[in-house]
């Protein structure tokens, strides 16, 4: 991509260059899809190749239609006597005008924009209230590319796919697609808001208990199956792509990385998906692992599983090549060794999800769920998956608790410390969060204070706070040994 300074436009007319400006103020391109043009544009010119004018080229690329562009060359013959001279500067600092208008208690489009709830290197998530229809007042997730000269053609073309592949996935568990369009050349989504957090933020420093984290999979794992069922693979599972909501179900979120498993044929090599959490064929796409499947969302789930009960990754590595070698060549640690109190059923059932081979992991998310199903049978006693969910919804309060008094924002990741660690995830590994200067690639930085677990939540992970449990276990104990000897003895009368 050229630098923004203008070169790009050396060879582009002012008729060209104004024709551009009103493609983007009618939302038909955005700032990254016109420099993308002019640049194509450029290399046929270099080439002694015929090109045409820079409308040619966006009809070319599919940007605009033959009834589109004659649409825009009326409106700049009716503006060409005072349009005077444009840059490709002057546009870019028009649309960073319109950047900066993007804040609390601004209106963007038909939404009244509140507040921020997430921030990457290329887009920012706010909470907002749509301002017409059925549904004005009601709060909605708006989620804005803003990357401007620094976003890709690609970029945005995974923002749209995101949208496309979200849209028909009507179900609980899935964030469901509003409105996908354009603004004063910002592409944007609007989406479902989820009143809860990240799987990552429930986590915080403190493992979840085997029966907690299986629920929360297993609801993971039904939404990942109703998207097979479909014939998508969902490539980017993740704690930080999974929300839960207060009553403790889980969300997905982030589909930019999705494909169609009949549809989308990979080609070449490389990587897909954020390194601590991609199975080995998404590590070397086209080596020797075989191709992507359903199997390979199972081993995101579990990965994410293996978070859930360890607070870490299953690889550490102190470089994103180090993470990846381990993937594809490594057995991950024992997660007893992280967490000693994880269940023997608990732990064989994740370390399956994490075979290198995709023969010897479960071979969909319904078979990981129904697995689930029969570990949780085993590790609880009979009507305690109740009790369990109780614990889920009461963890879930107190960690929006401690993030409330830590002023968190309690719907979204929090904003990474430097440019470029989003949310969502790249398949050049840009989602990775900043490597500490003084640990491993994967390791979770310590919070502090801010970290703590409240009081309660330790009774909700089986921790008791005081004997004053215990005392009832033995009166209980003593009351009934009491009811047998009477018993047996009015038998024996």
């Amino acid at each position: 991509m050229s630098d923004s300074k203008g070169t790009v436009s050396d060879a582009v007319s002012d008729a060209d260059m104004h024709l551009g400006l009103l493609a983007i103020r009618n939302e038909f391109v955005n700032i990254s899809e016109l420099k993308h043009c002019i640049d194509a544009r450029k290399k046929l010119q270099q080439k002694g190749q015929p090109t045409g004018d820079l409308g040619d080229m966006l009809v070319q690329q599919r940007y605009l239609t033959p009834q589109d562009l004659e649409y825009l060359h009326m409106i700049r013959s009716g503006e060409a006597a005072t349009a005077g001279s444009i840059t490709l500067a002057q546009i870019e600092a028009e649309f960073a005008g319109h950047i900066q208008e993007i804040k609390p208690g601004a209106d963007f489009g038909t939404y009244r924009i509140e507040e921020e709830i997430g921030r990457g290197g290329m887009g920012i998530v706010f909470k907002a209230s749509s301002l017409e229809g059925s549904g004005a007042g009601e709060p909605i997730a708006l989620k804005i590319l803003i990357g401007g000269k620094d976003a890709s053609v690609r970029d945005i073309e995974r923002f749209k796919k995101e949208a496309t592949v979200m849209a028909p996935l009507i179900h609980p568990g899935i964030v469901k697609i509003i409105e996908v369009a354009r603004h004063k050349g910002l592409d944007f989504i609007a989406m479902e808001y989820i009143d809860g957090m990240s799987l990552k933020d429930l986590v915080g420093d403190k493992p979840l208990a085997d029966d907690i984290a299986l629920l929360v999979t297993r609801s993971a794992g039904e939404a990942v199956s109703f998207m097979h069922s479909h014939g998508i693979i969902h490539r980017d599972i993740k704690p930080e792509n999974i929300m839960v909501r207060p009553d403790g179900s889980a969300v997905l979120m982030d589909f930019g990385l999705a494909g169609w498993d009949k549809i989308e044929v990979l080609a070449g090599r490389g990587s897909i998906g954020t390194p601590m959490y991609q199975p080995p064929e998404q590590a070397d796409v086209g080596g020797p692992f075989g191709k992507i499947s359903e199997a390979s969302d199972v081993y995101g789930l579990g990965a994410t599983l293996y978070f859930l009960l360890t607070a870490r990754h299953p690889f550490l590595g102190k470089t994103v090549q180090e993470v990846r070698t381990k993937i594809k060549q490594a057995a991950p640690d024992p997660l007893t060794q992280t967490n000693s109190k994880v269940h023997a059923a608990t732990e064989g059932l994740c370390l399956r999800c994490l075979k290198k081979r995709q023969s010897e992991r479960f071979g969909t998310p319904r078979e990981l769920v129904e697995a689930i199903d029969k570990v949780l049978g085993v590790i609880l006693e009979r009507d305690s998956d109740v009790q369990a969910r109780q614990r889920l919804v009461r963890r879930i309060a107190a960690a929006t608790r401690k993030r409330s008094d830590t002023g968190s924002v309690a719907n979204a990741p929090k904003k990474p410390p430097k440019k470029g660690a989003m949310a969502t995830s790249t398949g050049k590994g840009a989602a990775l969060t900043p490597k500490s200067k003084s640990g491993p690639v994967g390791r979770r930085r310590p919070r502090g204070a801010a970290a703590a677990t409240p009081q309660d939540d330790d009774e909700d992970e089986g921790e008791p706070k005081s004997s004053g449990g215990t005392a009832i276990v033995v009166g209980a104990v003593v009351v009934a040994l009491l009811i047998l000897i009477v018993g047996v003895k009015l038998l024996r009368g």
